[in-house]
């Protein structure tokens, strides 16, 4: 994948984001539409901020200072910002060695959170976005799958299925690579899949 591909899904999330009002709602539980524009600068941004996403012991501290962000500054400043700055996510260092998987991910998972709450037009995706989308969902479903969840096959046309999980598959989850990552990052209801248990 390259990088102007994921730079090219960086400004449909800045074009979805124009889109709604800062009050919007996004799939992101609580969260309106400024909270996920100031969640993304935060990534770029403000690496004192990173370790709450991931680490439960710090994220009283990571929403302490996304509500000094979003004080400090308006919804369209922060897409005007993000517009403005590359597209990869400083706190992912690596992902230039994963083909920058992990910031297509995020920002077509943070696209979809707008559209989809907002019923927002709905956008087939290239042959390439699809084919990066499998890759980024065939390993962040290895590091997002929980143990003790069920074990389950996924599979999308014309594309190799894999498994998440150890042990007997007990269903099978089959769709685009674009409705499936929606599913394994946890947008379930949202996701255009079928699940079929075995």
């Amino acid at each position: 994948m390259s990088t102007r591909l994921r730079d090219h899904h960086r400004n449909v999330l800045c074009d979805a984001l124009a889109s709604v009002a800062a009050t919007a709602p996004t799939l992101c539980q609580e969260w309106d539409a400024h909270d996920l524009a100031v969640h993304l600068w935060a990534l770029k941004r403000d690496p004192l901020s990173w370790p709450g996403v991931a680490i439960p012991a710090f994220a009283d501290a990571t929403r302490r200072r996304a509500e000094q962000v979003r004080r400090r500054w308006d919804y369209e400043h922060l897409i005007a910002e993000l517009r403005q700055q590359g597209g990869s996510l400083p706190c992912m260092p690596l992902d230039r060695w994963v083909a920058h998987g992990h910031a297509l991910g995020e920002y077509y998972i943070h696209t979809q959170d707008v559209r989809r709450a907002n019923d927002l037009p709905r956008r087939a995706q290239t042959a390439e976005t699809e084919d990066a989308l499998w890759l980024r969902a065939r390993r962040a479903g290895r590091q997002l799958w929980l143990r003790g969840r069920d074990t389950v096959s996924v599979a999308a046309p014309g594309r190799d299925p894999f498994t998440l999980g150890r042990g007997a598959v007990t269903a099978q989850v089959t769709g685009l690579p674009s409705e499936i990552i929606l599913w394994i990052y946890g947008r379930c209801d949202a996701a255009d899949v079928v699940v079929t248990p075995r």
